[in-house]
């Protein structure tokens, strides 16, 4: 979409601007199941996960980029995303729904709090915000 901006004397046309498109619209419509936990209002902090199991335990992922991938394509893969009001794991494909602290999330986004154990493909790892 091209936006035009005008002078405000001559009415002239002086910058187009290319509005570009959204990246994932499906992303952007995610509605959270539950805002409980994180409630700053703005996520200043960087987040990460600790794996708890496998070969990797004791390693962390820092969750710096506004969408992390977790688990294993075409068997249970989730999203955590970061947004203004928390970080945020919604489950984008398999059978299996992630488990947080022993609960299924569903199929809608899920905030994530401080603490929160999360188990998907086998893996378990813990949420911590910095």
């Amino acid at each position: 979409e091209v936006l035009k901006e005008k002078d405000e004397n001559t009415q002239e046309s002086t910058v187009d601007t290319v509005k570009p498109p959204v990246a994932n619209a499906a992303l952007e419509n995610l509605e959270p199941v539950s805002d409980k936990g994180i409630s700053t209002g703005n996520v200043a902090q960087v987040a990460r996960l600790q794996m708890l199991n496998g070969s990797h335990a004791g390693r962390e992922l820092m969750l710096n980029k506004a969408l992390t991938t977790l688990g294993k394509p075409g068997t249970q893969l989730a999203v955590v995303t970061k947004r203004p009001n928390g970080y945020y794991i919604t489950h984008v494909e398999g059978e299996n729904v992630p488990f947080i602290n022993g609960q299924k999330i569903g199929l809608q986004a899920h905030a994530l709090n401080h603490n929160d154990v999360i188990n998907i493909a086998g893996a378990k790892m813990e949420f911590f915000l910095a």
